[in-house]
């Protein structure tokens, strides 16, 4: 059923014949020990704190392995072929079929998302489609890793066993393929790409004035390409302080935006800051996006700072990844939803008048109570970016049960007694409006 793990350790895990790779959740984590041949490897499964003090050791061997791990799991770990544990994609493992498929296929921001824990993939040779079961609803995320010609046939394949599913930020070509099929289309909300070859700060003097002071204010700001355990500890640290300051909700997003993973993700870039003392205050973290089997920009994914940084750090940061990228010929930068932006916009599409209505008021009396939705858009368009749609798609008029699943399973809503609140303070501001 397993393998023991034999390999030794020495003081420096880097420069050792094996290299330690941790990867974690808020709920367990793994440990992965790598054969410096990448012919072998094991996965060690034990919970987050036992892992984390374990990946820090000065001195792993496996003695301390057997300690660390809890008695079920000790010194125990499954055997993965090489090539697929190459794969480490949003916190999972995938296959190398799906691999290759995102290779080929994640034009789209969401599309490194897709394989973040908990969701499901329905998968042929000419596609994938994500979903998530909740609250006996299906959530289907983001549009299909499928080329635009095969996309019709991937979604025929996927809607003739989950016929009612309710589709999330998907973008224009998806919904008219959906509509097509008797799907309402409403609006979600707005993203926002800059074309990294051509983009230019000559009519953007306060983007200017961020990117220049960052270069006086004696903060530097570095990349790290090599995951290292203690820049790892430093972000999840930066990312409490960072989720006390939250107004709306100190739980960690997920679905619509995934989980933050600290530790190795495959192809994601990590730009951190660090103050005199060079200890890093601020992170940024880049997912990739992908078409014919290479590398063609990035997403946004996380942008977190401690408390009380310099004003514009986040653009500043953005505007030197923006440099770097446009260096090694990328092409573009999504930054990411905007959601319920441009909800009360005139519509192209046939959708539902009660799920428009419920956007609109949502956006309207909730901001600061269900989201920060002005703090979003400010962000992000201040850079003047090129703005495009993103939708819902349902086969109904009415949708209450599909919200309030994609609002739990997003973790927009923590309890059930928070949706209680956050449906009377809406309702209240609606009444006194």
């Amino acid at each position: 059923m397993g393998k023991k793990v034999e390999f030794l350790c020495g003081a420096d895990p880097y420069k050792a014949n094996v290299e330690l790779t941790f990867l974690r959740s808020d709920r367990d984590a793994k440990l992965v020990i790598v054969n410096r041949m990448q012919t072998e490897r094991w996965w060690a499964h034990g919970p987050s704190s036992n892992l984390c003090r374990l990946a820090m050791s000065p001195d792993v061997d496996q003695l301390e392995l057997e300690k660390s791990l809890p008695k079920t799991d000790m010194a125990l770990a499954e055997k993965v072929p090489a090539d697929q544990c190459l794969n480490h994609i949003a916190g999972t493992v995938i296959s190398d079929a799906h691999y290759q498929l995102l290779r080929q296929h994640g034009r789209h921001t969401l599309s490194y998302s897709l394989f973040q824990p908990g969701m499901s993939h329905f998968a042929s040779a000419k596609g994938l489609v994500a979903y998530e079961k909740h609250f006996l609803t299906t959530l289907v995320l983001g549009d299909p890793l499928a080329s635009r010609d095969d996309s019709g046939t991937v979604l025929d394949s996927f809607l003739a066993a989950h016929a009612s599913s309710f589709f999330c930020a998907i973008g224009r070509e998806t919904a008219m393929l959906l509509q097509d099929r008797g799907f309402r289309i409403n609006r979600y909300g707005s993203d926002v790409r800059i074309p990294i070859q051509t983009y230019s700060l000559s009519d953007k003097p306060r983007l200017r004035s961020f990117k220049n002071a960052l270069a006086r204010s004696g903060y530097t700001v570095k990349e790290y390409q090599k995951n290292d355990p203690a820049l790892d500890i430093a972000a999840e640290t930066i990312s409490v302080k960072w989720r006390e300051s939250r107004t709306v909700s100190d739980k960690e997003i997920r679905f619509l935006q995934r989980p933050i993973v600290y530790g190795f993700e495959a192809d994601v870039r990590k730009f951190f800051v660090e103050d005199q003392n060079n200890e890093p205050v601020a992170f940024f973290y880049f997912d990739p996006l992908y078409e014919g089997g290479r590398v063609i920009g990035y997403t946004t994914a996380f942008k977190r700072q401690q408390p009380d940084l310099m004003n514009g750090l986040e653009q500043a940061v953005t505007l030197l990844a923006i440099d770097v990228f446009r260096a090694e010929g990328k092409t573009w930068l999504h930054l990411g939803a905007m959601p319920l932006h441009g909800v009360d916009l005139p519509s192209e599409f046939r959708g539902s008048y009660t799920l428009t209505k419920d956007l609109i008021n949502t956006r309207r009396y909730g901001d600061g109570i269900v989201f920060n939705f002005s703090g979003q858009e400010k962000f992000k368009r201040s850079f003047g970016g090129e703005e495009f749609p993103l939708f819902f798609a349902t086969r109904y008029e009415l949708n209450p049960l599909s919200l309030l699943a994609l609002r739990s399973t997003s973790n927009l809503t923590q309890s059930w007694w928070q949706i209680v609140l956050m449906m009377y303070q809406l309702y209240r501001a609606m009444w006194q409006a």
